[in-house]
């Protein structure tokens, strides 16, 4: 029996197809992508779900979306909240009087001269 003919026929069976997602699963079928099973969603390809390549691919383009979407929310909350609810960032360099530079400002450069 050629690869071709084992391909086939695990494509045909229907115990390596799974669930409505129509996911199809067999460590004979050589191929990574598999056409899908005629039906009501019955365009283009999908992995096969034995290889592990397949399931790396499958979950990245689950997984990747999933985080960027969740990164976006919290950079835009992180946008929104006021920085004195921050205490790291509220109280820095203002509450000691002195700009990034390190150089005295204001009420504390006439102490700093007076003494």
């Amino acid at each position: 029996m050629t690869q071709d003919e084992i391909d086939r026929r695990e494509w045909e069976n229907p115990r390596n197809w799974s669930g409505w997602l129509g996911l199809y699963s067999s460590e004979d079928d050589s191929r990574f992508w598999v056409p899908k099973r005629p039906g009501r969603f019955s365009r283009g390809v999908t992995p096969n779900m034995a290889k592990p390549s397949s399931r790396i691919f499958f979950w990245g383009m689950t997984i990747v979306p999933i985080a960027l979407l969740l990164t976006s929310i919290i950079v835009v909350y992180a946008r929104t909240v006021p920085r004195a609810h921050i205490p790291a960032l509220g109280e820095g360099w203002e509450a000691t009087g002195r700009k990034e530079t390190g150089r005295p400002r204001g009420p504390e450069t006439r102490r700093l001269l007076d003494s």
